[in-house]
């Protein structure tokens, strides 16, 4: 593709992680945050990990907005790629409503949950092209193809480059690029409904 002004590249990658970042960071200790009210009242305990990411939502909107502001200035107008980034959008939220169960019911019982949360999130930043590109890597370490096939074990790799490709080339994101993220996003939901279920009657009395 043609060169993109590089503010626009990171920007594009830094609203979304960030979006990613916070709402499963608030998801995580939104249980204990809210224990007087888990004790009090029964209702679908699912409702506080997914009302707790509101704020990260309403941020997200904001810089999307922003995002679309700058696209216009440097002239570099976003076409049918907005459309596309919705459907990069659902994907990344499919896989961070599994992880935010999961990890919001486990730190419930494993308290350094919470901890481990963040520290996975500041190793996730650098393992995540925000700052540079999947050419770089791949360029980089051309002869640990191994390394490479690791580093795009991370969802979020495939996730940031799709949303660089809808909102910067105007095109759809290739399986490529968006099929592992898919697979991960419902193998990771699944897996935190079950444990989010399994662990629901038993909330309260971890808390």
């Amino acid at each position: 593709g043609r060169e993109h002004h590089y503010a626009l590249t990171l920007l594009t990658a830094l609203i979304f992680w960030q979006f990613f970042a916070s709402a499963l960071s608030r998801a995580t200790v939104s249980l204990i945050e809210n224990a007087d009210l888990i004790k009090k009242v029964y209702f679908p305990r699912e409702i506080i990990p997914l009302a707790s990411m509101g704020n990260s939502v309403v941020n997200l909107a904001i810089g999307f907005a922003v995002l679309i502001a700058l696209h216009v200035y440097l002239k570099a107008p976003a076409g049918i790629g907005v459309f596309y980034v919705g459907f990069v959008f659902a994907i990344q939220c499919i896989l961070l409503v599994g992880l935010a169960l999961l990890c919001a019911s486990l730190n419930v019982r494993f308290r350094d949950v919470g901890y481990a949360v963040e520290v996975g999130l500041m190793m996730g930043f650098y393992a995540t092209p925000i700052f540079y590109s999947v050419q770089e890597v791949q360029n980089a370490a051309p002869n640990h193809p191994l390394l490479i096939s690791f580093y795009f074990l991370n969802p979020l790799v495939g996730i940031i480059t799709s949303y660089r490709t809808a909102l910067l080339e105007n095109s759809f994101p290739p399986m490529s690029e968006i099929g592992w993220p898919i697979v991960c996003s419902l193998a990771l939901l699944i897996i935190g409904v079950v444990v989010f279920r399994r662990a629901s009657p038993t909330i309260a009395d971890h808390l």
